[in-house]
């Protein structure tokens, strides 16, 4: 087949495809005959997300062959004329492709597909990217090194509206008295990072890695960190104990970790709360792990954690320390090592009784205990301390449950953190 038929046979295939509440107009396909570059304009009379897919006999490609899409694409388009998106079909498969159709999707903010992606490098900080699944990521998808190191990837939690029980029943093996079992809603979906914030990714952000020395590892996740990831200046903040301030702002601050994705991205970024995290890590299961089951599991399941006394559902390095984020199997959202590795902040202030909600006899809604910190505990180790979450590598097995709490108020090597995301999102010019 020739380009100029190749031409005819892809034009032939075009089709588009949009939701009623947002009109598309103007819609231009061609195909260079010299380059094969396919190229599209368009015009929206409202901001909306762009998504194209690519098919081949009617199954769509994944992001392995799709990675050359650039323009207007898989992001929020503003309202007006002159948008583009272009593709080169050359580089994504070898020799002469049948029955091609190329399919333009435009949705509604609010009805943001599954994945949100953003990207951290240089110039380019701050472009956010949607996409409907895992596998349609370009660049071979989440296997590819990118993804725990230029760029930030997270998962949309489908969590509006859902009963759920949070917490512990008391026949749990490893439950403590600070995990009472009660009926919680959440009234919207959000997004959760598919991985643990990494060394690269907080350095790309901060310009700095506090890491403890024999963890340090591009790809392992960041530890030893907690002002500046959300209420000081990340530079500032290394190392430091922040027992009587951190995570109190209302928002996180300029020059925080989170401040600074804010700027960048104009989302709604933030550490998740106590409620988010446990809901996005049982990921609809009711068992002691998030594997669907109440026994210890290996740790190809549950990743490395326990080389405290009691006895390990995973293994600890040798040496101790991190292991590279990603390496072992994701939860039912798919994401990655929420038990061991490292404990994970919430926003939450520790609070032994009730989780510091107050709570009638029916759901507690969107609980969240960021301003009510202990102050008179029994043990004062627990006054004006923080949630952290799953467990990390340095922990006793018990802490690798959905329904377990911990508390701390100070970077350690155990302990780093997983961002979130808020929508609906805001539009971007």
């Amino acid at each position: 087949m020739n380009r100029l038929a190749f031409l005819s046979v892809l034009s032939a295939c075009l089709t588009l495809d949009a939701w009623a509440a947002v009109q598309v107009s103007n819609v231009v396909w061609r195909q260079e005959a010299d380059t094969r570059q396919v190229i599209c304009t368009y015009a929206l009379d409202t901001a909306a997300i762009v998504m194209a897919e690519v098919r081949v006999g009617g199954v769509p490609l994944d992001g392995a062959h799709v990675g050359a899409f650039i323009g207007d694409v898989n992001r929020i388009v503003p309202a007006g004329e002159g948008h583009w998106l272009s593709w080169r079909p050359d580089k994504d498969w070898p020799g002469e492709p049948q029955d091609v159709t190329l399919r333009l999707k435009a949705l509604e903010p609010e009805r943001a597909p599954d994945y949100l992606v953003v990207d951290l490098s240089g110039d380019r900080m701050g472009d956010v990217r949607y996409y409907t699944r895992a596998d349609a990521l370009p660049f071979g998808g989440l296997t590819n090194d990118i993804y725990r190191t230029a760029k930030l990837v997270l998962r949309r939690i489908p969590a509006a509206g859902v009963v759920w029980n949070m917490g512990a029943p008391p026949s749990e093996v490893g439950r403590r008295d600070d995990e009472p079992q009660h009926r919680v809603v959440l009234t919207t979906d959000y997004w959760m990072a598919v991985f643990a914030t990494t060394q690269a990714q907080y350095e790309r952000v901060t310009g700095t890695n506090p890491s403890y020395p024999p963890n340090v590892d591009p790809l392992k996740p960041v530890d030893r960190v907690f002002g500046g990831i959300r209420d000081k200046d990340a530079h500032a903040a290394a190392d430091e104990n922040f027992a009587e301030g951190a995570f109190r702002t209302a928002v996180p601050v300029e020059r925080s970790f989170l401040g600074i994705l804010r700027a960048k991205t104009g989302l709604d970024f933030d550490l998740p709360t106590e409620a988010q995290w446990e809901f996005a890590c049982r990921a609809g299961t009711t068992t002691r792990y998030c594997n669907g089951t109440d026994d210890v599991q290996p740790e190809a399941v549950l990743g490395r954690a326990g080389s405290g006394s009691s006895p390990a559902p995973g293994t600890a390095p040798a040496d101790g320390g991190t292991q590279r984020v990603g390496s072992l199997a994701p939860n039912g959202f798919g994401l990655y090592d929420m038990y061991g590795n490292v404990s994970e902040w919430c926003v939450d202030c520790y609070h032994e009784d009730n989780y510091g909600q107050a709570r009638t006899a029916g759901e507690a809604i969107d609980p969240c205990n960021w301003a009510n910190p202990m102050t008179e505990a029994g043990d004062a180790n627990k006054n004006n301390t923080y949630i952290r979450r799953g467990g990390g590598w340095r922990d006793a097995a018990a802490y690798g449950r959905s329904a377990a709490r911990w508390y701390w108020n100070s970077g350690v090597n155990s302990v780093g953190f997983r961002v979130m995301c808020h929508g609906p999102v805001a539009a971007q010019d």
